[in-house]
């Protein structure tokens, strides 16, 4: 809260100062994931998004080294990897004596299939800061298990410290990806035990980011890989660890989920009308490009949709990046709109296909 403080009377004092501005921003999209963080700040969690979206927006006029490190998570998670490596690469240039940046063009580099730089450029934030963090030995297995050097990813993810009272909000998810890619790790090296035992470590974090259960739909969010083989290596491992893959019990290999080409056909170029499971009316417009506007009850945004394998994935300004699946209703009609559902790790919908 002092810090906020201090942030906006710094950017009050000087609206261009945009250090200030991507540092509000950073604070509140912390304070955005659940509602015992943004209650701290007094805001619900869609206050702290706006916040957070408002400041980044300012941050963008005089963008920081900071700026970009924001900027190349942004669009890690909108799967544009591409993108985010020329960000952190601005990052490195306005600052080469701060190992974060070079800790987040690895993790682009590992998103954009290239597993064997990201590790160099690991190397180049430990010739900067030899002592290695949380998030450094995350990347550092991630690029391990890209490159199916599954008992390296496992000896090396097993490196990062538990949680402790100084634990900060790039620790956690450090130790939260950690844990279920670790969990993957064990279930491609066939150690049931060693799987078991992490599954049951991860419980913990589900709790503080409001999850009910550890499922496959929470890593295809949370790990954009540009190359749908890298997720699928992810998500091999968990189907051997035995973590279900969708969430509320449904069933993927049911002969009515729809594969990735059908769920194009169905979506993209038409308007899907129904409502979520508190009763929301629920209506969805997809463009052949995938660009979406979307529509949940009181709330409503455009962004970008696209299909990952299976799945189709989606990112909005106002959310971040989630993927589900989609069923055909078998008892659905056209006049209940409810011919098709669609599952994401946290809601149901119904829907039918209007125009």
């Amino acid at each position: 809260m002092e810090a906020i403080k201090h942030y906006e009377q710094a950017l009050a004092l000087d609206p261009k100062f945009g250090v200030a501005a991507t540092a509000l921003a950073w604070m509140y999209r912390e304070a955005q994931w659940t509602e015992v963080r943004s209650k701290e700040l007094g805001l619900s969690i869609e206050e702290a998004r706006n916040k957070a979206n408002t400041y980044f927006t300012e941050a963008a006029k005089n963008p920081s080294a900071a700026y970009y490190r924001i900027l190349t998570a942004k669009l890690n998670m909108q799967q544009r990897s591409d993108e985010a490596i020329v960000a952190a690469e601005r990052a490195i240039a306005l600052d080469a004596s701060d190992p974060e940046n070079y800790e987040w063009l690895s993790n682009a580099m590992i998103y954009n299939g290239r597993a064997a730089d990201g590790l160099g450029y690991l190397d180049a934030a430990a010739r900067v800061d030899p002592k290695w963090s949380r998030t450094r030995y995350f990347l550092a297995g991630l690029a391990y298990f890209s490159m199916d050097r599954f008992k390296e990813a496992a000896a090396t993810l097993e490196k990062i410290e538990p949680e402790s009272k100084e634990t900060t909000y790039w620790d956690f998810w450090s130790n939260y990806l950690g844990l279920m890619l670790l969990v993957s790790t064990y279930g491609q090296l066939e150690q049931s035990d060693d799987a078991a035992k992490a599954r049951e470590r991860i419980k913990a974090y589900l709790i503080k980011v409001d999850e009910h259960e550890y499922t496959g739909l929470i890593v295809a969010g949370e790990f954009p890989f540009k190359h749908y083989a890298d997720l699928e290596r992810v998500l091999v491992g968990l189907r051997k660890a035995g973590v279900p893959e969708l969430s509320f019990g449904f069933d993927a290999k049911s002969p009515n989920r729809l594969d990735g080409a059908a769920i194009r056909t169905l979506l993209f170029g038409h308007e899907a009308h129904g409502r979520n499971l508190s009763g929301d009316a629920y209506r969805r417009v997809t463009a052949d490009d995938g660009t979406t506007r979307v529509f949940v009850g009181d709330w409503s945004d455009t962004g970008q949709s696209w299909v990952e394998g299976d799945f189709l994935c989606f990112f909005y300004p106002s959310r971040w990046r989630t993927c589900g699946v989609v069923f055909r209703n078998p008892g659905g009609t056209s006049a209940q709109k409810n011919e098709y559902l669609f599952i994401t790790q946290w809601d149901r919908f119904e829907f039918s296909v209007v125009k």
